[in-house]
């Protein structure tokens, strides 16, 4: 009777819980970002709403959840760490209360998917992973066709200023774009859905990220590392013999890609590959550490955001002499940073407090270490190791692809590659465990 009830259960949990946790999913994948309410200087979002019914379900069932992200943990102890760094920045005078516990807490808000996803998979069993994978496929190809729109036709739309210049697809930017995209290729390549590859891989170059792009390269190198490191591993997942629907696909797309490749060559290759040739980090550093060294200091974030932000186009984009202007704000903005980071050893421990950096640092290992210091970082790298730790290959380079771009853009902060990243190692571990214990 026990075997019979939970049966009926994963039924039920498939025809109506699941279906509704999909949908939610994709619109955090895709869907448009609607503003509810403005809140201490930035909005409450659907998306917020959406994460936060995630979080109340992954609560009520916090007995079936717990035993599933054991080994996985870390988000709690960051969360921590940034709250006590807001507290110490409130008390000192470097941020304001309200924007600090928003920033603070943004990661774990991410970090519901996590659980979320684990328990959909563990009720739902192989009927939810194909769904998952479905939507996870419909994602990649929307992003990639909106940003084909964007980038090849110069369609205005999706919800990126950026949407006429680069490729930002169904993202707030061409860097999230990008990130995702990276992810997706070690991913859709580990599971031979070659056309899904492409599409990806599309997506990615249409971005123009440069980081991302190399990522990408790190990714795919670190994955095939591991499965060559591992005993009796492929570096493909055994497949059954390719549908014959999947064969035409794939045909038609390789046709397709080999009438096109004068205009992809033309508009897509070559610029992605002149925008990463144009990086010229050492004279956008001497550049931005020559302005950062004339510029006041700043006591709190107010003062640091008028300088940072408001007044950037007088004090660097009326003045770029690296020719990159990208990386020369990028590193005038570290500079500014390091400099206030480094003012007192308490500042180094515990940081400014989140928030004091604002809305972009391009760096999110720097955000780490002005937000909660050397402390944040030490948690932070705790918590890395958690995801890559017994981690299938694929997720290994995926992660890494991450990492890479992390350098230069605050992809730990971005929604939607966090969410993806947090979809794809619940993805692992769920198969993971599934190996150790096939009944399950």
């Amino acid at each position: 009777m026990k075997v019979k009830g939970t049966q009926i259960e994963a039924r039920s949990w498939l025809s109506a819980a699941s279906v509704l946790t999909l949908i939610g999913l994709l619109w955090l994948m895709a869907g448009p970002r609607v503003d509810v309410v403005a809140f201490a200087g930035s909005s409450v979002r659907v998306e917020d709403a959406l994460l936060a019914a995630a979080l109340v379900v992954v609560i009520a069932r916090w007995r079936v959840v717990r035993p599933l992200i054991t080994g996985r943990g870390g988000i709690g102890v960051v969360t921590c760490v940034s709250l006590v760094a807001a507290g110490v920045g409130v008390a000192s005078g470097t941020v304001r209360l309200a924007p600090s516990i928003l920033y603070a807490i943004r990661p774990f808000e991410y970090w519901a998917v996590f659980p979320l996803v684990l328990l959909l998979l563990a009720r739902g069993g192989r009927a939810a992973e194909t769904a998952l994978l479905r939507v996870l496929a419909v994602a990649t190809v929307a992003h990639t066709l909106v940003a084909m729109a964007q980038f090849l036709f110069g369609f205005n739309i999706g919800f990126s200023a950026f949407s006429l210049e680069r490729g930002a697809g169904l993202t707030n930017g061409p860097y999230e774009l990008g990130a995702i995209m990276a992810m997706l290729v070690c991913f859709w390549l580990s599971e031979r859905r070659l056309v899904l590859t492409m599409f990806a891989g599309a997506g990615l170059l249409m971005s123009l990220s440069r980081v991302s792009i190399i990522g990408v390269i790190v990714g795919l190198a670190v994955m095939g590392l591991a499965y060559a490191l591992r005993r009796g591993s492929s570096p493909v997942v055994r497949r059954p013999s390719p549908r014959p629907e999947s064969v035409v696909a794939l045909t038609v797309a390789a046709v397709a890609v080999v009438l096109a490749l004068p205009m992809i060559a033309s508009q897509l290759i070559v610029p992605a590959v002149d925008r990463t040739q144009s990086t010229s980090i050492s004279d956008s550093w001497s550049a931005g550490r020559q302005l950062a060294a004339i510029t006041p200091r700043s006591d709190n974030s107010d003062q640091y955001a008028a300088t940072a932000y408001d007044a950037i186009g007088d004090t660097v984009l009326d003045n770029v002499t690296s020719g990159d202007a990208s990386n020369e704000v990028r590193f005038y903005r570290w500079n500014l940073l390091l400099n206030e980071l480094t003012r007192s050893p308490e500042r180094l421990a515990l940081g400014l407090g989140p928030s004091f950096a604002g809305p972009s640092v391009d760096g999110a290992y720097l955000r780490i270490a002005v937000e909660s210091g050397l402390v944040g970082i030490g948690v932070w790298l705790f918590m890395f190791r958690g995801w890559v730790r017994r981690s299938p290959p694929w997720f290994v380079g995926a992660a890494a692809s991450l990492f890479v771009g992390a350098v230069f853009i605050d992809l730990f902060y971005a929604e939607r590659p966090m969410l993806f990243l947090w979809m794809l190692l619940a993805l692992a571990v769920h198969r993971s465990a599934n190996r150790k214990d096939p009944t399950r």
